[in-house]
């Protein structure tokens, strides 16, 4: 299914009563297109107070948040202090090879 695919009825469809592939499709979905994001949060929001399965919304606003901090992980230039600091840790000259 392509990210377009993807209705409000639809996530809902899949938090509420689908299992575990289908999940990590929706997952997958919105690594590949972050703009579902926000649908998930809506739908994730309202489920979460008035849901049948209220723990999986709960679960899925959880998810959401890891969801969107790896994108900005992505998206976020690496500073080059940053850089050097993995590069060489804990001080180590970044020619040392231990």
């Amino acid at each position: 299914m392509t990210p377009k695919g993807w209705t409000l009825a639809k996530i809902d469809d899949v938090i509420g009563y689908g299992g575990l592939p289908a999940w990590l499709e929706l997952r997958d979905a919105v690594r590949s297109d972050p703009s579902l994001l926000p649908k998930i949060r809506r739908i994730a929001s309202h489920g979460a107070t008035n849901g049948e399965d209220i723990d999986a919304y709960r679960f899925w606003l959880k998810i959401a948040d890891h969801l969107e901090g790896e994108h900005k992980a992505k998206a976020a230039p690496v500073s080059v202090t940053q850089r050097d600091e993995w590069l060489a840790p804990q001080g180590l000259p970044l020619g040392w090879r231990g």
